[in-house]
């Protein structure tokens, strides 16, 4: 006798990083998030200008780079999500997107849905969102738990309508790494330099130390008192009773130049986690074009990533929610220099008699593509090309018994000073003739 058993499949038998939760009343714990508060980052790009920058250069640079629509097969309804997309301003949910990422690591796109028809794409805001799933990762819903929800009542999504992009993904949590948290601390070095030289260009003064001899409570009171009111207006003398010896503890005057150097050093610390050179900042760069062409080359690559991971989620996450499967989505080249290597390739390939399906193949792959569904016309036709080959006038056969004419052979100087004399009488003779 035999009996059926029933195996469940699940999609991983292994546990997240630094998180063993056990399901209770069928209720399944959150995910392991950042130990980073999240907004301790939007903090920081609201108040330093050179992550806030960074950002958007790196967000302009991904979003500069034209993306296309690639159907696998005839019924993929390519057409169809074209206008939807335009209808639900996909371009504008793309740069959110990249926004998101590049400054939590993670992004969230709510897939709403009205009668089983897609009615919009919406970021939901990152710092307020958790995820819960089970000890192996399999997410069982997005909560927010603000405005309307409460921990009691939260708002709560399926995983089929939520879209979770992750940027640096490195091990099995559910949550995706923030990489500001690495450049967090250089940030608040920074901001204690800034709001130190702040306060010196606003007292006019350093931080000293004051000995106020034979003083008491009251004298030493009412010269702090007035000390506090000379940092807010710059013309009131400072007064005090009494002998006072002042020190500096730390005098920055002669060291501005170390100033200038820690904040360079820190602001490069920033670009370098945001992958962003500074010349692409507009700081000006003393290497030559040579180094500039390079550090936009690794600027390439880092945007060539954002690429890859942003077409894997729309791809194989987003259009597979919104009812479109068959449908890929695919960026084109990043920069001109790229193309115009590529087109090179072209113009051998072109050279080298290859199809023009051939050609057209080998430019999808390149992710160079262009609106016109025609990308070739038809070589134009020459003059000069009805007489070539075999019917060109030198390739004729002479006439038969026809003899070939022979060009005089002059082999010594000698010989050519007589003809060339020759020739000119022979000239000059008939020209004579003629009167």
């Amino acid at each position: 006798m035999t009996t059926k058993e029933t195996i469940a499949n699940a999609n991983s038998k292994g546990l997240i990083l630094d998180y063993y939760s056990t399901p209770s009343n069928n209720q399944y714990s959150f995910g392991r998030k950042s130990d980073f508060d999240l907004r301790k980052a939007l903090n920081v790009i609201k108040n330093d200008p050179v992550v806030k920058g960074a950002m958007i250069t790196m967000v302009d640079k991904v979003m500069e780079t034209p993306w296309q629509l690639v159907g696998r097969d005839k019924r993929s309804r390519k057409s169809e999500l074209e206008k939807k997309l335009r209808d639900l301003r996909f371009s504008k949910l793309l740069r959110k997107i990249v926004f998101n990422l590049v400054l939590y690591g993670n992004c969230f796109v709510e897939v709403v849905k009205q009668g089983g028809k897609v009615t919009d794409l919406n970021v939901l805001e990152t710092i307020n969102t958790d995820i819960k799933c089970k000890d192996n990762g399999d997410v069982t819903s997005y909560i927010q738990t603000v405005g309307k929800g409460t921990s009691k009542n939260p708002i709560t999504w399926n995983p089929e309508r939520i879209v979770h992009f992750k940027l640096s993904e490195i091990t099995t949590n559910v949550w995706g790494e923030v990489d500001l948290q690495s450049v967090y601390d250089t940030i608040l070095i920074k901001d204690a330099v800034r709001e130190w030289i702040r306060w010196f260009f606003q007292t006019n003064q350093a931080r000293g130390f004051y000995n106020i001899k034979s003083a008491n409570r009251e004298k030493v009171k009412d010269f702090l008192a007035n000390l506090k009111a000379n940092e807010v207006d710059k013309s009131k003398p400072v007064i005090a009773q009494g002998e006072i010896v002042y020190q500096l503890l730390r005098n920055f005057g002669d060291e501005t130049k170390t100033l200038n150097d820690l904040l360079l050093w820190l602001d490069n610390q920033i670009l370098a986690l945001l992958n962003v050179p500074p010349i692409a900042m507009g700081f000006p760069d003393m290497s030559g074009r040579s180094n500039s062409v390079e550090q936009f080359r690794s600027l390439n690559i880092r945007v060539n990533s954002f690429h890859e991971i942003i077409e894997d989620y729309v791809t194989y996450d987003l259009f597979p929610k919104i009812g479109f499967e068959k449908v890929e989505l695919e960026f084109g080249a990043i920069d001109d220099m790229t193309l115009k290597s590529k087109m090179e390739v072209v113009t051998l390939m072109r050279n080298a008699n290859f199809t023009n399906e051939a050609i057209e193949e080998w430019l999808n792959e390149q992710n160079i593509f262009f609106k016109t569904k025609k990308l070739f016309e038809e070589p134009m036709e020459m003059e000069n090309d009805k007489v070539q080959g075999e019917f060109a006038p030198s390739r004729m056969r002479k006439g038969e018994g026809e003899p070939n004419k022979q060009k005089d052979e002059v082999s010594t100087r000698d010989d050519q000073l007589v003809k060339n004399s020759v020739d000119k009488i022979t000239m000059e003779t008939d020209q004579w003739r003629k009167y």
